[in-house]
Formats: structure tokens, sequence, C-alpha cells
């Protein structure tokens, strides 16, 4: 969350209605890591941070889709251009939900990077709705990739709601006080929006190094602490190259577990969509 300029951090996580969230991810590269596309495929906002919270709405789906901007009077949207490729800026107006004293919101993104050389498409894209011209545009590529924004038929993005229901969203135009919500817990597999953006880079790090040590191109000691997963029987986990988690007893590190890369980087592999893997 940055302040109106995008040139540094907010502070504060509290807003007034009418007000906008700017939101910005980043991408950190190092050394000679090949050029990345940084995008979005979801975010959803919740009444609470538990994972089956009554009340929820997805701001942005359909793999890129900014669909809060597609409601009448709001004029949520990407940043364009870019600033750069490995960066993604888009603003959301604050809203609380229904009937919510609290006035409190979590909200969780989704956030995946591609190689340059993969040019936009439906399930690769940055796109916002255009009040004035009535038309969805994408932060680049054609516009005819943005399609499906309004069908809602590009594939609903993995674990997240792909349906809207804007009667949960706002209930008044007064200016009353919203706040952001910190602290979901890691066990959900939501984050809040600092948190997740914060993570990227390390994520990415770790996947990098498990390619290479899973293709001989990193260090043996690497490669000598994953695992891939082996069945009888045909499963899953055999035919779309799942890493064995190590348990507990089986980590050397016992007091950094959740730290330890052969913990670490096969859950990160396991979670990454079949395709990629």
């Amino acid at each position: 969350m940055t302040i109106d300029d995008w040139s540094a951090e907010r502070e504060s996580t509290r807003y007034w209605l009418g007000d906008y969230l700017h939101i910005q991810a980043d991408v950190e590269r190092e050394g000679d890591h090949l050029p990345l596309r940084l995008l979005v495929d979801s975010c959803v906002a919740k009444q609470t941070p538990e994972e089956d919270a009554s009340l929820q709405y997805a701001i942005l789906d359909f793999h890129g889709c900014l669909v809060d901007g597609r409601i009448p009077d709001v004029k949520s949207a990407f940043k364009i251009p870019r600033p750069r490729l490995e960066t993604l800026q888009f603003t959301i107006e604050a809203f609380r939900f229904s009937g919510d004293i609290r006035n409190l919101i979590y909200i969780a993104c989704h956030l995946r990077v591609v190689a340059t050389d993969k040019g936009p498409d439906p399930l690769n894209k940055a796109c916002s709705f255009n009040s004035q011209r009535s038309l969805w545009l994408p932060v680049e590529g054609s516009e005819d990739i943005c399609n499906c924004c309004e069908t809602g038929n590009c594939v609903s993005s993995k674990g997240w709601p792909s349906t809207n229901n804007p009667s949960n969203r706002r209930t008044s135009e007064q200016r009353e006080q919203v706040t952001l919500g910190s602290g979901m817990g890691e066990a959900l597999g939501l984050t809040p929006v600092l948190k997740d953006v914060h993570w990227l880079p390390v994520r990415l790090k770790v996947l990098v190094l498990t390619f290479k040590a899973l293709n001989s191109l990193g260090p043996v000691y690497l490669k000598e602490r994953l695992h891939c997963h082996r069945s009888a029987q045909t499963l899953r986990s055999s035919s779309e190259g799942l890493l064995v988690v190590p348990s507990l007893q089986e980590v050397r590190l016992q007091g950094t577990r959740q730290r330890a890369f052969s913990v670490v980087a096969p859950s990160l592999w396991n979670a990454l969509p079949s395709e990629d893997t």
C-alpha cells in the first residue's frame, strides 16, 4: 500500500469511504535473472480472516480482471503504463461490508510472474473497465484479451471466488472510516496484500533455486534435499511432479523447520498450478 503518488509506503491502514487504496506489487530482480512480468490473478476482500467468512467480495478475478471497477460510479483501475514490467500498480475505492459496524476488511491477492517473452493473453493479463468508453482496456496487449472479463469465462483463478455480489459491497455514501485488517493466519493460505507483496521476491527466489536444483543446474546439496513423490498407484502427486514435504522428525533443523529449504521449497513448488510444474 502506497501514498497517492506511489513514491512511498503508506503508514496508516485507515481510509475514508471514497478514498482510493494505492496498491503496488514488485518483483525484486537480482543478478542475471530472466526478465519477468508481474501479474495479479485475483484479489478478494473478506469481513473476517477466516477462510469460510460469510461475507466476501472479489475485487479482482478471472486472471487479471479488475471487476470492482465494473460497478457503476466506481473507478478502480490499473495504472497505465506500468513503471516497469516487474511492477504492477492499481487503485481500489475504499468500501465496507453492509452491516459491519467494525468497518474492517481483510484483503488478499494471488500474484504470479511470467517470462516477458510470454505475450499477454486472456490468462495472462491486467484489465480495467473504462466507464467512459464502456469497454475493458489492458495494461498491455490487444483489447480482445479482456473480452472474457465481461463474460466471466476466462477460467476462474484457482482457489478464489469467481462471482461478485455488489449488494454486499457498500451501504451508503456517508464518509465512514474503514480499516484494512492484518494478521490473517498463514494456515488459511490467505495473507493481506502487504504481506503477500513483501514475500513475493522470497518465494520467487526459492522457486528458481528449486527449478535449478531439480534440473541439475544448481548446488548438489540443494538437490539432495529434494525428493520427488513416488507411488505405486497413478496419483496426481506422481503425474504432476510434486515433491515430498518432510515431516518434523525428518528435518534436521527442527527448531527452524518452517525456514528449512527442504520444507519450504517442496511446499511452494507443490502450490504451483499444475501447468507450471
